[in-house]
């Protein structure tokens, strides 16, 4: 996952509220990545810290190595759609990029942080599936 435009790259240690996708396991504890770290198993109320010092380049400019973190809710869902993920609101901070993603459904609003907790999940598309049974 990488911006498909970096509108600037900022650096500040504020923490801030966005949205992530995960795969789940299959006892919904756990979570993996949709593209990257996807052996990396994530849980919720734990803090990730991106301790690599690597650059992405990207059509526009180049931008540090972090989480891509979604600003809205909307903005991760039109990413790639939800089903089969479970969409989290998390805490981030010490953004090193921002700027928008190309999605499914047009450009998602996006910033790459270097440090994020998972709080909540928003929306499980394996519980919400369940319902409809």
């Amino acid at each position: 996952m990488c911006l498909d435009y970096v509108t600037y790259e900022p650096w500040t240690e504020e923490k801030k509220i966005g949205y992530k996708l995960f795969v789940p396991n299959k006892d919904g504890t756990k979570f993996s990545g949709l593209f990257y770290n996807v052996s990396k198993k994530y849980e919720l109320n734990e803090i990730y810290i991106d301790e690599k010092d690597h650059f992405i380049y990207s059509d526009t400019r180049s931008y540090k190595t972090g989480f891509h973190i979604f600003k809205t809710e909307q903005d991760a869902r039109s990413y790639g759609g939800i089903s089969g993920k479970v969409l989290v609101k998390v805490e981030y901070s010490n953004v090193v990029a921002e700027g928008y993603q190309n999605g499914w459904y047009g450009k998602c609003h996006c910033v790459v942080a270097k440090q994020m907790k998972l709080v909540e999940i928003v929306y499980d598309y394996y519980k919400e599936k369940e319902k409809c049974v």
